[in-house]
């Protein structure tokens, strides 16, 4: 009897460890209710409790220990050590959640997600020059949009035939609004008499997966063309190119 009790046990911790094993990789990194502490059970989920209270212990003792009721979200639940959350869900985070009800109500760590960040990363050499005082050939030429998403969170962008001053002086602009990426080719200053075809690379990391639409303002653009842009389905790993025609290029 000794020993079936002790192998009933071990079945029972073995069991709690395996469950511990499955909450601690459940919903990845992912902030959706909004705050740290905040422990919200499925299928309830709901968004409208923004408060940390009993209820949240409540509940991660629940899924812990006792229903084992999984979690909407894994990053809200993990709490300690208070400093820098350690990817696991365990007693731990119980007794952090305890320390900031109960005995000394450390703040809890931030579960913000910060915003996506774009970044110029690399400008090619001057592809073809005109000189602005002559007029442009025609090339019957093109530009391009060419994107690949990594299936994570980064976004590369090439320009391809972007058409500025010789001598640029570029401080582009990226922001990402709701559904909306928006590339703004911002030339402050352009140093030569002449203009030139570049290509520019562009990355935005930080983007959560979703539909965008890409929008890229040519600094030089005339009245009339059409501008680049383009829909994106981020929800796999992607390639894609868009391409303009550019008659006489490149123009003032």
């Amino acid at each position: 009897m000794a020993r079936l009790r002790i192998l009933c046990y071990k079945i029972v911790v073995f069991s709690i460890v395996l469950l511990l094993a499955a909450a601690t990789g459940a919903n990845g990194d992912t902030c959706c209710i909004g705050s740290r502490g905040n422990v919200q059970l499925e299928p309830d989920c709901s968004t409208a409790d923004q408060s940390v209270d009993i209820a949240d212990l409540t509940d991660l003792i629940d899924h812990l220990f006792i229903n084992f009721t999984p979690l909407c979200c894994h990053k809200e639940a993990d709490v300690a050590p208070l400093e820098v959350p350690d990817g696991s869900i365990d007693v731990a985070d119980i007794t952090g959640l305890i320390d900031y009800l109960f005995i000394n109500y450390p703040d809890l760590p931030s579960c913000e997600t910060p915003p996506p960040v774009g970044t110029l990363v690399d400008r090619s050499e001057c592809k073809y020059q005109k000189a602005v005082d002559r007029e442009s050939p025609d090339l019957n030429g093109f530009t391009c949009l060419a994107v690949a998403w990594d299936g994570v969170s980064t976004l590369s962008v090439t320009h391809v035939n972007a058409n500025l001053n010789c001598c640029p002086i570029l401080e582009p602009v990226i922001t990402v609004n709701d559904t909306l990426i928006l590339i703004d080719e911002v030339e402050l200053e352009g140093l030569c008499d002449c203009m030139c075809l570049f290509d520019l690379d562009y990355e935005i990391t930080g983007l959560p997966s979703a539909v965008y639409r890409l929008l890229l303002r040519e600094h030089y653009l005339p009245e009339g063309l059409p501008v680049l842009d383009m829909m994106l389905d981020l929800a796999a790993p992607m390639v894609d190119t868009l391409c303009l025609p550019r008659a006489h290029y490149p123009y003032q």
